[in-house]
């Protein structure tokens, strides 16, 4: 079986509410970790042992150039919006979590991996970052999404090398 790493042309895309993303060019990382908790056996007080505690996911970055599409500040719009005097206040919704998904393709443009993330809400949104008036600009947006957890999806199958 390839490596993926050895896929020319790999390409990735992210989906929720059942539509693709338009423009993503960054996401990342998909990270777990466990914590180490260490304890001593009555019978051999001496000895530490370790053992796994809880687990943690961290908040996954997602990017893209600046367009017109709102699909990112939508989202984040669900958490906080703006009354008519442009002051922040809690929005009025429960339906701020979604489920996405990041699928890889090869450079064939066939799916080789996917993994499903699960109840991510926008916990960071910055509409324009890092403008500089020296430098050849490129506007980019930028989503931070925290969740509550992610899993491979088995049932795809990347096509026979």
């Amino acid at each position: 079986m390839p490596q993926l790493g050895s896929y020319d042309g790999l390409d990735f895309r992210v989906k929720w509410d059942g539509k693709y993303v338009s423009g993503v060019s960054r996401i990342g990382p998909i990270l777990r970790t466990t914590e180490v908790t260490p304890f001593r056996a009555g019978s051999a007080p001496a000895v530490e042992n370790l053992s796994p505690g809880a687990t943690t996911f961290q908040p996954i970055t997602i990017e893209r150039p600046r367009t017109l599409d709102t699909t990112f500040e939508d989202w984040a719009n669900l958490l906080v919006s703006l009354n008519n005097l442009g002051v922040p206040e809690p929005a009025q919704t429960t339906s701020f979590r979604k489920n996405i998904t990041l699928d890889l393709y090869n450079g064939a443009g066939q799916l080789i991996l996917s993994f499903n993330i699960y109840q991510c809400w926008p916990s960071s949104y910055e509409p324009v970052c890092n403008l500089e008036t020296d430098s050849p600009a490129v506007v980019l947006e930028r989503l931070t999404l925290q969740n509550e957890g992610w899993a491979r999806d088995t049932s795809v199958v990347p096509p026979a090398s």
